[in-house]
């Protein structure tokens, strides 16, 4: 195994794993582990559920929203877009309320009895994030699962490792002893 490999751009630390065999061809262990995953996604119930093609436009909406801000063309997406809990400056919406996400459901021509099964199919497959059993995740519907991570880790981090443009201004503000 090779030594770390270093990110200076973003003050990252990881060490790389071969997924390959010392012949080039994938090793015993990756091809398990693939026979595994594929058995286990048959049985999935997201492999199994049947959900209207009608969720093809909710999903490609959805993706446009998380993307992108929101542009003149689009006007369903305005609403939602202002009621974001989160905006990010580049304009894309990562989260949107659950209300929301059933109004642009509907307007992409969906049925409201199937709502609930599209966003646990979208769960399923990692289109979207949604914790319908949390009480205080319940309302929201995650679009970008990359600004989840993002944010997750601002919070679980080395900050002597791992630094944010943002820590200085927090030390400064807050005086506080890293």
């Amino acid at each position: 195994m090779r030594g770390p490999e270093f990110n200076d751009e973003r003050g990252l630390i990881f060490w790389p794993i071969s997924n390959v065999a010392p012949d080039g061809r994938a090793s015993v262990e990756m091809q398990r582990l693939l026979h595994q995953t594929t058995e286990m996604w048959r049985e999935s119930p997201a492999a199994t559920s049947l959900v209207p093609l009608s969720t093809a436009p909710f999903l490609d909406t959805l993706g446009a929203l998380a993307r992108a801000p929101v542009t003149d063309e689009a006007q369903m997406l305005r609403g939602v877009r202002g009621a974001s809990p989160v905006a990010r400056p580049d304009g894309s919406t990562p989260i949107i309320r659950l209300t929301d996400a059933t109004a642009l459901f509907l307007a992409t021509g969906g049925d409201v009895s199937d709502f609930p099964a599209v966003l646990f199919y979208l769960h399923q497959i990692g289109a979207i994030t949604h914790f319908p059993d949390h009480p205080q995740l319940a309302d929201l519907v995650i679009l970008n699962q990359y600004w989840l991570l993002d944010e997750i880790t601002r919070v679980i981090r080395d900050p002597a490792l791992h630094k944010l443009s943002e820590d200085l201004q927090v030390k400064a503000r807050f005086k506080i002893h890293w």
